[in-house]
């Protein structure tokens, strides 16, 4: 593994073990990277590979169970608006 701050950033490469970042509240999110792109998960969710940015839009409400993005709060209709 190589560690490098650029920018008020710290950049992993070569990393071939899985990265856990955990929050105080013990949420953790789990990075894997994989020749192709990258597979992550949230707790004890689902893997899935990320290989370009379109892989993190938002998918439509309908998809989530209802139309009022209650799983979302009032945060889902912007989360695409700040990627644009």
């Amino acid at each position: 593994m190589e560690i490098e701050a650029q920018k008020n950033q710290i950049v992993l490469k070569k990393v071939y073990n899985t990265i856990v970042l955990e929050t105080r509240e013990g949420k953790r999110l789990y990075v894997c990277m994989r020749d192709m792109g990258f597979e992550m998960k949230v707790d004890d969710g689902n893997w899935h590979l990320i290989t370009n940015e379109s892989d993190f839009l938002v998918k439509p409400k309908e998809q989530f169970g209802g139309s009022d993005n209650k799983n979302f709060g009032d945060t889902a209709p912007r989360l695409k608006e700040v990627r644009e």
